[in-house]
């Protein structure tokens, strides 16, 4: 693991060399770029905001903007990416 962050619902969101995971009730839940929109699986850094997004920071591709209350979609925007 390369990075956590725990968001306002009190879930643990953790960065690894092989994409983001969350920690549920008793499983964990991953996103790669395989089956989500995360523009790389090679995740340094997370951040959690005022408004409890969760800013993920790559190695070299870019920022992801994880929204984890939204309605279609997964929720990930891509702010920097070209």
């Amino acid at each position: 693991m390369r990075a956590l962050a725990v968001d306002f619902a009190g879930r643990l969101w953790a960065g690894t060399d092989g994409g983001l995971a969350l920690r549920g009730n008793g499983y964990w839940l991953g996103f790669t770029t395989t089956n989500s929109s995360l523009i790389s699986n090679d995740i340094r850094t997370l951040a959690i905001d005022a408004t409890d997004r969760i800013w993920i920071g790559t190695g070299s591709q870019g920022i992801s903007i994880l929204t984890t209350n939204t309605t279609g979609g997964d929720g990930l925007e891509h702010p920097d990416h070209r």
